[in-house]
Parts: C-alpha cells; structure tokens; sequence
C-alpha cells in the first residue's frame, strides 16, 4: 500500500516519525553504551510506553520501571 500526495505537510512526517519511532521502541534491547542494561518498551493503550529494565547495570543500581509519552513536534520551515 502506498500514499500519494500532491505536497509534504507536517502531519504525513509526523506520522511517519511516530511509527519510525514506535517500531524502533518496541521489544527487547540488549545492554548497550547509552543504556547499560537490558531493557523491553511496551506500549500502553493509552499512548504512553513502559520501559521495564531486565537486567541489572555494571554499577549495580536496580533501574525503576518508568512510563513514558512520545511527543513529536514538526514545523516546515523555509529553505
């Protein structure tokens, strides 16, 4: 299935970066050097994402399990 539009407006590259965004989120995430610890983001019914750490990092501090929302903001601009 493909979109046709006439002009780029800042809803089509707002709903492109939200499911860009949300399928990079979603699962499982090994340890890596931003996030020393193994994590998994689900997604809320009601648009928030739970980041539930599975693992425990190198300095040996427990992460909590946090909530968070994805706020994207597009404005056109001029060249």
């Amino acid at each position: 299935m493909s979109i046709h539009f006439d002009r780029l407006t800042t809803d089509h590259v707002t709903e492109w970066a939200r499911g860009t965004l949300e399928d990079w989120l979603e699962g499982w995430t090994m340890a890596g050097g931003d996030v020393p610890i193994e994590y998994r983001m689900r997604p809320q019914g009601d648009g928030t994402w739970i980041f539930e750490p599975t693992s425990f990092p190198p300095d040996g501090w427990e992460r909590p399990t946090q909530r968070f929302a994805i706020q994207i903001t597009v404005t056109e601009t001029q060249p």
